[in-house]
């Protein structure tokens, strides 16, 4: 791996720090009708972020000169790039996967004593990241 790769991949955790503990800490305060939710409610999280996500991106694509640009999703590329939606797709996705991940350790060394979501933010982020590599994968078969 190069140094410039090296770079962009400590880049990406640190954003994944930055964006995932704001996260963790609202999801920690939740409702206290939350435990009895449906069992449908995470897959049904996932499917909508993913429908969101590549809603949201063929929207995108559909600026006139932005496609030519855009390159698979990667971790040694700038997850910040401001003209590469499907980098900046899988930071938000990671992040989210991070924060549930994060509140689910929470939830297991604070032994039930507070409810914490942790469901919510790792389904949506599972979501958000199928979607952004579905689309970048179809992108990569029909380049147009």
């Amino acid at each position: 791996m190069s140094t410039r790769s090296a770079n962009w991949v400590a880049l990406r955790a640190v954003a994944w720090i930055a964006m995932a503990l704001p996260i963790c800490h609202g999801v920690m305060h939740v409702h206290g009708d939350y435990p009895s939710a449906s069992i449908w409610l995470v897959p049904s999280v996932v499917a909508s972020a993913m429908a969101a996500t590549c809603f949201v991106l063929q929207y995108q694509r559909m600026i006139p000169g932005s496609l030519a640009r855009w390159r698979r999703p990667s971790w040694v590329e700038n997850p910040l790039a401001l003209h590469q939606p499907l980098q900046w797709g899988l930071l938000i996705g990671e992040s989210l996967m991070l924060s549930g991940m994060g509140c689910a350790v929470v939830d297991v060394l604070l032994d039930a004593t507070r409810q914490c979501s942790w469901e919510m933010p790792m389904a949506a982020g599972i979501g958000v990241w199928l979607g952004t590599y579905l689309f970048g994968e179809l992108r990569a078969r029909n380049p147009e």
